[in-house]
């Protein structure tokens, strides 16, 4: 019961980290690479679409911090809400503040409240308030970079930075209209258009889902395979109670005896081994994923657990059955005199 508790458990935060870009930083749902000499008109016309929810740019450029090159964004959003996800603290407010990856903060040895020398490429440099721990949506090196308010980028990078524009889609739209629309009036064209993809480590977990459902699967049979030697060792060591109440005609209650012995069984594996589950399961998807540097926090898959707790004791009841009835089916003369 704890080993298929601890898979369902991982494999569920696995497949739901995969599937919401908001843990891994992305706060829209397509960006493109702006490289059209005048962008401004476009960023114009494109805030005043309805069938978009919001509008941001995000520029971004090198800076050096400690003398390693660190990417360095900050995030204008024309219109809507389109906020980034934090793992601690919040987004900074003015041109003193920034916020920086979780990776990159374990480089410099910062922490919420120190301040990190930034120096952007054309040499100039200030001393920065750390004040949150931003996810940085970068599939190949997540957890590293900074976060700036646009001043602040502007103040370091100058010039230097590239825009990238982020659409976030109205939620009562299909998404292909949307991205139909973008082709036909803008000329974005879909594949100019960059979707969410989770980090790789992410990726590549998926690929053994296959394996842990049937390592989940195998111990399943094991644990009824178990129960079915427990319960047959067991009616057989106490084959002359049993056969004391057949002599005295109880039929049905030395079948309900070994039911009610199989759901105890059940009962205790499902009490102690569920929590056991949660426990284990959470550690090593928090183990596996914690040095990316996006939300981390595992999925408890209820509805599952719900119906593994009723398939565990419904087996155990079918169990307890069958092996009450071959239980029952002894002869009780015979077992008596061998007593």
């Amino acid at each position: 019961m704890t080993g298929v508790f601890a898979i369902a458990v991982f494999t569920v935060s696995q497949r739901t980290t995969a599937d919401d870009p908001a843990r891994y930083g992305w706060a829209w749902d397509v960006d493109a690479d702006i490289s059209i000499d005048d962008p401004e008109p476009l960023f114009t016309a494109l805030a005043e679409e309805p069938v978009l929810a919001a509008v941001g740019i995000a520029s971004c450029g090198q800076a050096k911090v400690g003398g390693h090159n660190t990417l360095l964004c900050a995030m204008d959003v024309l219109s809507g809400s389109m906020p980034m996800t934090y793992l601690a603290g919040r987004a900074p407010a003015s041109r003193g503040e920034i916020a920086a990856g979780q990776k990159t903060m374990a480089r410099h040895g910062v922490a919420i409240g120190d301040r990190l020398e930034v120096a952007g490429m054309s040499g100039a440099a200030e001393s920065l308030e750390v004040v949150g721990v931003a996810v940085i949506p970068d599939q190949a090196t997540p957890g590293r970079g900074l976060i700036a308010t646009p001043d602040g980028l502007q103040a370091l990078i100058g010039s230097e930075s590239f825009p990238i524009l982020t659409l976030k889609y109205a939620p009562d739209l299909e998404p292909d209209d949307v991205t139909r629309i973008l082709a036909d009036d803008y000329g974005l064209t879909p594949d100019e258009l960059n979707y969410a993809s989770p980090p790789a480590l992410v990726e590549r977990l998926e690929l053994v889902r296959p394996t842990l459902v049937a390592l989940a699967v195998f111990l399943g049979v094991l644990g009824v395979i178990g129960l079915v030697h427990f319960l047959m060792l067991s009616t057989t060591r106490r084959r002359h109670e049993s056969a004391v109440l057949g002599a005295i005609g109880l039929v049905v209650q030395r079948v309900a005896v070994v039911v009610w012995q199989a759901l105890t069984i059940a009962t205790i594996g499902v009490l102690v081994g569920a929590p056991l589950g949660v426990i284990l399961g959470r550690s090593v998807w928090e183990a596996a994923i914690d040095q990316l540097g996006i939300v981390d926090t595992a999925t408890i898959p209820w509805l599952f657990f719900a119906a593994g707790v009723a398939a565990a004791l419904l087996a155990a009841a079918m169990v307890g059955t069958l092996t009450g009835w071959l239980s029952a089916q002894h002869n009780a003369t015979e077992a008596l005199r061998d007593e």
